[in-house]
């Protein structure tokens, strides 16, 4: 069964999520506001398309 586009991001997005997280580390602190800030905006995408792919199993 091929992969749909929002597993595939339910997957990526929280890698990149981390990655912004651990550079708001070694960023000044309004740059490390503005990743961490962008860190919740990918999780929470992340959350949505995995919901949005248990919505869509269902369906089906």
């Amino acid at each position: 069964m091929p992969r749909t586009l929002a597993q595939h991001l339910t997957v990526s997005l929280p890698l990149v999520g981390v990655a912004f997280l651990l550079a708001s580390m070694l960023l000044p602190v309004q740059f490390a506001a503005a990743a961490w800030a962008l860190a919740m905006i990918v999780f929470l995408t992340a959350l949505a398309c995995a919901l949005y792919g248990q919505w869509q199993r269902r369906i089906d």
